[in-house]
This record gives structure tokens, sequence and C-alpha cells, in this order.
């Protein structure tokens, strides 16, 4: 009987595990926002993080930080006539801003400030 028990919780574990690996991992990775800043929009880029390759989330963070319909207000980011991310932004207890734009289940996430 111990040894029928032991069998059945080996195999459970390993089962179990077997599960945990297929399972999907959201991971995030924050990225360089070095120079990500517009002096016409007045927007500076002071963290960038995101579960796409860097140089994706830098280029939606550029598109964004540029266009005259984002900033504090929902919008679409536009690559040419693609809308490629929706963006919707939110000012944090300490005066900070966080956007979140999305699209096809991934999400970037930029933390800006208005610079004068």
């Amino acid at each position: 009987m111990r040894s029928l028990t032991a069998a059945l919780a080996a195999a459970l574990t390993v089962l179990a595990a077997s599960f945990a690996l297929a399972d999907p991992v959201v991971r995030h990775q924050t990225c360089d926002h070095s120079g990500i800043e517009s002096q016409v929009t007045k927007r500076h880029v002071n963290y960038l993080s995101t579960q796409l390759a860097c140089d994706r989330a830098q280029h939606i963070a550029r598109l964004w930080v540029h266009s005259h319909d984002c900033g504090a207000a929902a919008c679409n980011v536009w690559e040419g006539t693609t809308a490629i991310a929706y963006c919707t932004s939110r000012k944090d207890s300490t005066g900070e801003w966080l956007t979140r734009c999305g699209g096809q289940g991934y999400a970037t996430l930029i933390g800006w400030k208005r610079i004068s």
C-alpha cells in the first residue's frame, strides 16, 4: 500500500510539473527610455516596460510621445494609417503619469512627466 501511495504521489508530482511548464509566463522587461521626449507636446518618458522586444516598445513610446492626440487622453498610436496600439493614461498619487499601451495581446507601460 505504501509503495502504491508513493507511486501515485510521484506520478501526480510529475503531472503537476508538466502542466506548470506548459503554462505561458508573461514577462515584462524594463527598457531604455533615454531621449524619448517631445518639446512640442511637453512630455518626457521616465519609465518604459513591456512584454514586447524593447526596440518595439521604444518605437511605440516615440510615436506616442510626439502624438498631439495622446497624453492624458486615451488615444490610438498610429504607424502610417494603421493603429498599432491603444493607450490610456492615469495620474498616480505622486503626480506621475502612467500610460498603458496595448494591442494584440501585449502591453507597454510608459511612465512620463510634463516638461516645461
